[in-house]
């Protein structure tokens, strides 16, 4: 298996050589320093015109690499292991992230959890090859204080599903424990996470770092944290919970969150 620091300049080199590869950054938890033993490393390539999959076959043909190209799950990406080391490779046009950063910072447009995830992906990410300088430009705007217009609009898009509104999340958890289907209520628990979490990060003016490792890395970095959070979360999630339970414990959640406002 060959060191990660050993491949990635020649890694870089070899997508350098792709004239549609304007920038290449690598980013996730191994850019963000919060990796462990199961992290993978997670690649961005970006360009005004897409990366021909001839070219993508010819690169990883020179490394000792099984990859499964050109999957369309959810972005394009090669995925699959090079040399020993795990890789994610997302294909991005820079409209897509610009639109994403402008969304966010510019125009502070809440979403329904997740919000701020596209903006700590760039800022946290290392730029490794940036052919005309236009990764770091775009980085560089997204070193800025988080914006209160931001923080006003994920609380107000958030807060009311967490308890309060005629759709809460809540309300949704009591009629699919009352229904009895299970299905539901994993999804509408996952639902509310969603939520609490983009509350938490912008209560406490944080980019969010995305879905993974979120109770420690909160617990790291959020000086607000409500008085039972790692208690709640680990009841919702960890084998065995009981599911009448639940409903109390969302309210609890709701409303200690509520009081870090």
């Amino acid at each position: 298996m060959t060191a990660p620091s050993a491949l990635l300049p020649r890694l870089t080199e070899a997508f350098a050589e792709i004239p549609e590869v304007e920038a290449l950054l690598l980013a996730g938890s191994q850019a963000a320093a919060t990796g462990d033993a199961l992290s993978d490393y997670d690649f961005y390539v970006y360009g005004e015109c897409p990366v021909p999959l001839e070219a993508r076959r010819a690169l990883f043909r020179r490394f000792d690499a099984r990859m499964e190209l050109d999957n369309r799950y959810w972005e394009t990406e090669d995925d699959g292991v090079v040399e020993g080391v795990a890789l994610e490779v997302i294909y991005r046009p820079w409209a897509f992230i610009e639109e994403q950063l402008e969304r966010t910072l510019a125009r502070c447009e809440g979403w329904v959890g997740y919000s701020t995830c596209f903006w700590h992906n760039y800022l946290t990410s290392r730029v490794l090859f940036d052919r005309t300088g236009r990764a770091a430009r775009l980085q560089e705007r997204c070193r800025v204080p988080y914006p209160p217009a931001l923080k006003a609009s994920i609380l107000e898009k958030n807060l009311p599903l967490l308890g309060g509104s005629v759709t809460d999340y809540p309300g949704q958890v009591a009629k699919a424990i009352e229904r009895r289907d299970w299905v539901s209520l994993n999804h509408r628990v996952a639902a509310f996470l969603a939520s609490y979490f983009d509350v938490l990060f912008a209560l406490n003016e944080l980019p969010h770092p995305g879905e993974k490792k979120l109770v420690r890395l909160a617990q790291e970095r959020c000086p607000k944290l409500p008085p039972h959070f790692a208690q709640d979360v680990e009841a919702l999630t960890a084998p065995g919970y009981r599911a009448e339970e639940i409903p109390q414990r969302l309210e609890r959640m709701a409303r200690e969150l509520r009081a870090l406002a």
